[in-house]
């Protein structure tokens, strides 16, 4: 059992932004809902993708290889919610292919349709790729 002073805590993952470096906070809960809907794959990599708030680039990540030297590990307890939600599945361009990306973004669900859809028409989708090295396409 977590301490009181804690127990108001959200454990999240922490991944700077490959592009920018600005922080990525994953909450945990919301990744282990993402990999739970998942269909189960044998391997020794984690992959999502992640939209950084700040410059708005999509990116491949790895949670199974991410950095251990930041200052914060790999992990953190933050005293709010960050905001990061699991958005979708994302397909592989290779239709034969079963490999899903779970998508990860800052997602307000106070904002309407139009908000999110204007929103996620700002992100830059270039070079996203399955687990198995084939290219997501961008959702429409």
């Amino acid at each position: 059992m977590l301490p009181e002073h804690m127990a108001r805590r959200i454990l999240h993952r922490l991944l700077p932004c490959s592009w920018c470096g600005d922080n990525i906070l994953l909450p945990l809960e919301k990744l282990a809902q993402a990999f739970a809907s998942l269909e189960v794959r044998t391997t020794d990599r984690e992959p999502i993708a992640a939209v950084c708030h700040r410059c708005k680039q999509v990116r491949n990540y790895d949670l199974a290889n991410s950095d251990l030297s930041h200052t914060w590990g790999p992990a953190a307890y933050l005293d709010a919610f960050s905001g990061w939600m699991f958005i979708e599945s994302l397909k592989c361009a290779d239709h034969t292919c079963k490999a899903r990306l779970p998508l990860f973004a800052i997602w307000d669900p106070a904002i309407s349709a139009e908000q999110r859809t204007a929103y996620a028409n700002t992100w830059k989708w270039d070079g996203l790729k399955c687990q198995d090295g084939h290219p997501i396409v961008e959702p429409e």
